[in-house]
């Protein structure tokens, strides 16, 4: 995962907004596309949060040179 980007997840909401938009979509296409719309992280703190939770909270350990897990 990379880095938040308010540009990256505007170019992701009109994707899937298009995918919406299709008439031959069935109704459990256009739930599950509407619940992934409805949970994109819409600031950087929401974003963060949720790497945290996904990954855990990663420490610098400089003589190995890698990110650790805190937690």
């Amino acid at each position: 995962m990379g880095p938040y980007s308010e540009e990256l997840q505007t170019e992701r909401a009109k994707a899937i907004q298009t995918v919406l938009l299709n008439k031959n979509n069935s109704k459990e296409v256009n739930r599950m596309w509407k619940h992934i719309l409805d949970n994109l992280a819409r600031s950087e703190e929401e974003y963060n949060r949720r790497i945290v939770a996904l990954y855990g909270d990663k420490k610098w350990n400089q003589s190995i040179g890698m990110l650790l897990h805190t937690s």
